[in-house]
């Protein structure tokens, strides 16, 4: 069994919209992660057009920033044990098909950088990592018998009906 306790109202008691504004949870289970005896509390934030901004949870919180269209721009998480943020790209300044998507790790160790790269139709093409330099989306190519960038970590290949017909993971290269 589940509970909810649901709010619709923000801090200022401002009614929005009939977005959650919060929401106690408990789960009757002994190793639930938010029994009943001790429920998690969420909180979710909008923007003045009712867009989801942010979202709060005792693991952390997470913060979005959206472009006039109202996809993704950025995603932020900050926990107690890990932060990280996400930056989306688009084919067009206010295009829905994603470009690239960057993931910078900042906790809990030194910063790390991982990317994906996707083709004109949104199918992802590869995921790449830095090192001492950048990775862009030239790492995610090689010509016949020439040598694959050690920033390189997946790639994929689809047929003529973007259906995936290839993958393979790299180390270092290789």
């Amino acid at each position: 069994m589940q509970s909810h306790t649901l709010g619709y109202e923000d801090g200022n008691g401002i009614y929005l919209n009939g977005n959650i504004a919060t929401d106690t949870i408990g789960i009757a289970s002994e190793n639930a992660p938010c029994p009943v005896a001790s429920p998690c509390d969420l909180a979710y934030g909008y923007d003045a057009k009712g867009r989801l901004v942010s979202y709060s949870s005792r693991n952390g919180s997470t913060a979005y920033s959206l472009l006039p269209n109202g996809m993704l721009k950025t995603e932020a998480f900050d926990g107690a044990n890990t932060s990280w943020t996400k930056t989306y790209a688009y084919n067009a300044p206010n295009g829905v098909q994603l470009n690239s998507l960057q993931r910078v790790d900042t906790q809990p160790s030194a910063s790390t950088l991982t990317q994906r790269f996707f083709y004109t139709h949104g199918d992802l093409t590869c995921v790449t990592h830095d090192d001492a330099d950048s990775s862009t989306r030239s790492d995610c190519t090689a010509a016949q018998g020439g040598t694959i960038s050690p920033r390189l970590d997946e790639k994929y290949g689809y047929d003529d009906l973007d259906r995936l017909s290839g993958y393979h993971a790299y180390a270092a290269g290789a």
